[in-house]
This record gives structure tokens, C-alpha cells and sequence, in this order.
């Protein structure tokens, strides 16, 4: 969660062909602590009432990457014992031609739910969606073809194992037409998608989003490329109800609240303006796209390591408090980053949304007053201009902006500082690097 922060999404040809046999699972471990017996049926849940705590539940074994828990089974009744009541499946495979995947070995150690174990998981107090897209698991929105085979291939899925809602995180090949009035073909095209699959599902059925900051408030600073790509999007659901909120993520890099001003990411300040901004409404040339505090749940890193811009639970708390409480929830990559390093995010968020404070307040040092940047007015998308070559890309290394590395034989420049991530390879995320 970037995400870029989805890791070992490696969807090659040949474990596409394992599966092409199959769309739903029908096959998987039975670890957790009520599916033995469960029924293969559920009903659909509707929008939680109250507040919730969302994290994304990873279909694969991750333990190389955070030794302290692996995979887990969807029904680990830890989850729930830490808060979570809203889990993000990440994420099926989607091959060239739209069709999605979701199957034991669709990928590197997958192991999928079985129905039982969705309905076992939902017994427990889980509202669970299906997380489509992360890092590397990208659809061609050029195609209305590609589109709808989407759309038939996810549905029968998503109504045999019992899913409440879809969350959307593509991460790449979103582009805006630099006019917010008018839509670009990648834009209309993930409109058909969530058209598409809402038409099918019945009333009720789930939508959230969870786009980087650059496709949303960085539309504050110019719309066009990625920039604000989201906005027309969110709208759209926000405006007619559809959308049951909007998971940002508050990390990989820094960000732009509805000023134009400039905020590193991990900041109380950053996360602060940003939901204010988002709540106030964000106008785009003449066009206002409003997510009010009850529709958003902003994303954070579970953990140091999960992802750019970790706040340690105290940061969360102070940056809750000065919201009022007033979002909807928290999100956070992911639920086994998380019980990775004791549960601390969860445990922390579940005091919070419970009405439980803690009972010191740290003393923290003010995080500094952003510097407004000005409205880029040349090209669409800023550029920063190249520094000294910093060699080959590495995951874990702090980059800013302007380095310049190799990957793959190509040449690119860094437009966010981040320190690297495995999954953060420069093509697979736009919005940290660019084409030198």
C-alpha cells in the first residue's frame, strides 16, 4: 500500500497459465480460528456505521520482508483482537487481457481464502473488500476491451467468495487530459470498470479508493499526467453516494494540500492539512471535489520499513486529536507489517476510534510551517532538474529529488525524496520517478 508498497506482485505469463483453468479459488489453508465448518455463504455487508480501523491483509507470505509474521489466514482472530474491522484482500493478478486472477500459485506463495474462511472472518466483525491494483499489478486503461474483460472476470469472483466491496489502487497508467471538465481515456475507462462491476454486485455492495497523494491534492498544484488524475473519479462516487470513502495514502513522499503548500510525508502537519483540505473541498479550475471527515480514512505505514513516511503512535494520536476524531478511521499498510513488530498500530488506533486516549501526551517538537510553492505554469507535470547521477536504483536508499539512477538500462530522475523500497523499482512507480 503504494502501497507502492506491494510487494513480490510478480504475474508472469507462465503462473498465469498454472491458473488459467480457474477464476475462484476453491482451495486453501484452514489455519484460522472459525473456518472449519463455516458455511461457503454469507451475506453482503453494508457500509460499516461507526469507525473503523481498514488494513491491508497481504494473500502471500511476506515473512522474508517482515520476519515477525508472514502470511496469515484471512479468520486470524488477532486482527480483530487488534482492532482491525475492515480488511483489504491485496491483490489479485490481472493479466494483459483484463482477466483477473485469484487463485492458489496465481503468484508467488499465494494462498488464497477459501469462501469458508471469508464468511468465517466476517462472523468475527470483518467487512472484507477485494484491493485492485498495488505497485505491480497495473491494467491497460487505454482499452475499453481491456475494461469489460475486467469486468466479467472479477464479478463471478467477487460474488462466490463473499466479498462486501471493491478498493481501488491502481497505481499506474492514470493520466488526466489537463482539463478536469474532460475526461482522458484511462479516466473514462476505470469509470466503466467500477461502473461495470457496481452494476453487477448487488445494492449496497462496497467502493473505497486509495490513491497516492499525487493523484488527488496534487491537483492543487497543476491537473495533468497524474496530478490530480483521481479528482474526477472521486467525485463522481462522493457525489452520488457510491463511495464509501477514501483511503489516501499519506506516504512515499511528500504532498500538497489544497494551498499548494509543500509537506513531508510522516508529518502531524502534512497529515492534518491534508484531510482538512480534502474536507473543506479542493477546487480544480472551477470544478470542486469535496470528501467530507466521514469519507476519508487515511492511510499510514503500520510500521518502520512498511513504507515512507512512518508516525510513530504518538504522532498518530496527536494528529487525531487535532482532527477531532473526525475522519471515519485510519488505514494501514498492512495488517502483517503490523503483528510483524507487535501489533503497535492497531493496538494504538483501536484506543483512538474506541474513545480510549492515553493518558500522557508526549511532548513533541512543532513540526514547521510549510513554505507555499508556486503554480507550476510551463508543463503539465513538474519536472525537478537532474543532479549528479546516484548509479544503479537500490531498494533502502534514501533518494531526493533530482537524483538521477539506472534501472532496466534506462536512465531516471527522482521527483519525490523516499528512501527505496523492494517494489519501488522507478517503472513501476511514476509518481517517485520519471524517465531522465
Amino acid at each position: 500500500m503504494p502501497r507502492s508498497v506491494r510487494l513480490h506482485r510478480l504475474a508472469t505469463a507462465a503462473l498465469a497459465a498454472v491458473v488459467a483453468t480457474g477464476l475462484v479459488a476453491t482451495a486453501g489453508l484452514t489455519l484460522g480460528a472459525s473456518a472449519a465448518g463455516a458455511a461457503d455463504t454469507c451475506a453482503q455487508k453494508p457500509r460499516p456505521a461507526g469507525k473503523v480501523l481498514q488494513g491491508y491483509w497481504e494473500s502471500w507470505d511476506n515473512s522474508s520482508v517482515h520476519p515477525g509474521l508472514g502470511y496469515i489466514p484471512i479468520d486470524d482472530a488477532r486482527q480483530r483482537q487488534h482492532g482491525y474491522n475492515v480488511l483489504m484482500a491485496a491483490f489479485p493478478v490481472i493479466l494483459p487481457d483484463g482477466t483477473v486472477r485469484w487463485a492458489d500459485g496465481m503468484d508467488t506463495g499465494v494462498d488464497v481464502p477459501t469462501p469458508a474462511q471469508m464468511c468465517a472472518a466476517k462472523a468475527q466483525g470483518h467487512t472484507i473488500l477485494m484491493s485492485i491494483g498495488g505497485a505491480n499489478a497495473s491494467i491497460d486503461l487505454s482499452s475499453a476491451a481491456v475494461a469489460d474483460r475486467f469486468v466479467a472476470t472479477i464479478v463471478p469472483i467477487l460474488k462466490a467468495n463473499n466479498f462486501d466491496g471493491i478498493d481501488i489502487d491502481i497505481e499506474a497508467g492514470l493520466t488526466g487530459s489537463g482539463s478536469i471538465g474532460t475526461l482522458s481515456t484511462s479516466q473514462a475507462n476505470l469509470m466503466r470498470i467500477i461502473d461495470g462491476v457496481l452494476a453487477q454486485m448487488p445494492a449496497g455492495f462496497g467502493l473505497t479508493m486509495a490513491p497516492e497523494t499525487a493523484y488527488v491534492t496534487g491537483g492543487s498544484v497543476v491537473y495533468g499526467s497524474i496530478w490530480g488524475s483521481y479528482l474526477p473519479i472521486i467525485k463522481k462516487y462522493a457525489d452520488n453516494g457510491r463511495l464509501w470513502w477514501l483511503n489516501m495514502q499519506y506516504y512515499n513522499g511528500s504532498m500538497y494540500d489544497c494551498a499548494g503548500n509543500s509537506y513531508a510525508a510522516g508529518t502531524v502537519a502534512g497529515v492534518v492539512a491534508q484531510t482538512r483540505c480534502l474536507d473543506a473541498g479542493l477546487t480544480v479550475q472551477g470544478t470542486t471535489i469535496r470528501v467530507p471527515f466521514d469519507k476519508q480514512v487515511p492511510g499510514l505505514p503500520a510500521q518502520v520499513g512498511a513504507g515512507g513516511g512512518y508516525m510513530s503512535p504518538a504522532l498518530v494520536s496527536q494528529a487525531w486529536s487535532q482532527l477531532g476524531g473526525a475522519p471515519k478511521g485510519l488505514m494501514t499498510w498492512s495488517i502483517n507489517w503490523d503483528g510483524s513488530k507487535g501489533w503497535t498500530f492497531g493496538d494504538n488506533v483501536r484506543s483512538l476510534i474506541g474513545g480510549t486516549v492515553p493518558t500522557q501526551t508526549p511532548t513533541l517538537t512543532p513540526t514547521p510551517t510549510p513554505t507555499p510553492t508556486s503554480t507550476p505554469t510551463a508543463t503539465p507535470t513538474p519536472t525537478p532538474t537532474p543532479t549528479t547521477p546516484s548509479g544503479t536504483w537500490a531498494a533502502y536508499k534514501a533518494y531526493k529529488v533530482g537524483d538521477v539512477v539506472t534501472y532496466g538500462g534506462t536512465r531516471y530522475s527522482c521527483r519525490q525524496a523516499h528512501t527505496s523500497l523492494p517494489g519501488w523499482e522507478p517503472p513501476n512507480v511514476l509518481a517517485l520517478w520519471l524517465p531522465a
